[in-house]
């Protein structure tokens, strides 16, 4: 869900290659490994992930809507 929310409406993905972060990535398997008992750390990950990715679905496109109830419903999904 990172990589989705980093790469979705970003134009260097068809100039560089676009990963996310080191420090990043250690975030998450850290957040994962500390809460493996846990589910609700693992779903806090993945809400903010699916926010990140909902604040970046521009408003003037023509299938905003879609985008946006389907972004939300991952949001919904990850409480």
């Amino acid at each position: 869900m990172a990589t989705l929310s980093l790469c979705y409406n970003n134009p260097e993905v068809f100039a560089t290659k676009v990963k996310i972060r080191r420090g990043e990535s250690a975030r998450i398997a850290v957040g994962v490994s500390d809460n493996t008992n846990n589910v609700l750390g693992v779903h806090a990950l993945f809400y903010e992930y699916a926010q990140v990715l909902a604040d970046k679905i521009p408003a003037d496109d023509p299938n905003s809507a879609k985008y946006v109830s389907l972004s939300l419903s991952l949001v919904v999904l990850a409480l």
